[in-house]
């Protein structure tokens, strides 16, 4: 049985984030394809997509945690700054 997403989280939130980081995964494949050299590739955009993947597969832990043992509350609270 899959768990229930508190109040404020869609729904569709896991389904919407395998499926970014099944695009991401993509994105690098064809990164890695291209058979660039580092200093072809923007090292700071780079960076930023691991972040993001980072971001995707935390989202999903926390989505795998019981209900009661994270404050979802807290996780909106805090302001976002890219």
């Amino acid at each position: 049985m899959a768990p229930h997403a508190p109040t404020g989280i869609p729904t569709d939130l896991r389904a919407r984030l395998e499926t970014a980081r099944l695009h991401l995964l993509a994105l690098f494949r064809a990164l890695d394809r291209l058979d660039l050299s580092a200093s072809e590739i923007p090292q700071r955009l780079l960076s930023q997509l691991f972040e993001l993947d980072a971001d995707f597969a935390e989202a999903l832990w926390a989505l795998d945690q019981p209900s009661h043992s994270l404050d979802f509350r807290l996780c909106f609270a805090i302001p976002w700054t890219p």
